[in-house]
């Protein structure tokens, strides 16, 4: 028994610590850190992870991110008698960003515009026969200003505003019924 408990809380507490809590961030390269890209944060996705990183930048940056999507999810439910599939497949930009930088006396202060599509709603729902009986269509994204200022070489402040903006769109084929968000 208590070999077991042991096991259940080893996997239970790396599962715990591995989850990225920065639902936010962009980049290939963060993500392949694991979300330890929180702490050295330079480059132009840093506006994302952790602004005061943009005080580090010296030349001009662009940055831009894609997404491609391809997979599938089917679903049952036998009591009503449903059988259906949701498809996802697209390519699109997900993440660009423009950073420049400049001296304020002996103080770097570096700044930053981006647009992240967050989160995407674009689905097709298919019955059994791969009749198409809904779709859902619209994202949720961000428009972000950040600045970075290097006060010393072992200490940096950065501040990032984020306005959040989106629709949604849901359209039932079979009953005519149609939400918009």
């Amino acid at each position: 028994m208590k070999k077991g408990l042991f096991i259940f809380f080893l996997v239970f507490s790396v599962s715990l610590f591995s989850i990225n809590l920065n639902l936010t961030g962009a980049g290939a390269r963060a993500a392949g850190m694991g979300g330890a890209f929180i702490s050295i944060a330079d480059d132009a996705t840093a506006i994302t992870w952790n602004p005061a990183g943009l005080a580090q930048l010296e030349r001009p940056e662009i940055s831009f991110v894609t997404r491609m999507t391809g997979h599938s999810i089917r679903y049952k439910h036998t009591q009503n008698n449903i059988d259906n599939k949701i498809d996802l497949n697209y390519f699109k930009l997900n993440f660009i960003s423009g950073v420049y930088p400049f001296k304020i006396g002996e103080m770097n202060l570096t700044t930053s515009v981006s647009v992240q599509d967050q989160l995407d709603f674009d689905n097709e729902i298919k019955d059994e026969y791969g009749t198409t009986t809904a779709t859902e269509s619209g994202s949720a994204n961000t428009f972000n200003l950040g600045f970075g200022l290097r006060l010393s070489n072992a200490f940096s402040i950065g501040l990032a505003f984020n306005k959040w903006y989106g629709n949604y769109e849901y359209n039932d084929k079979n009953t005519g019924q149609k939400e918009i968000m």
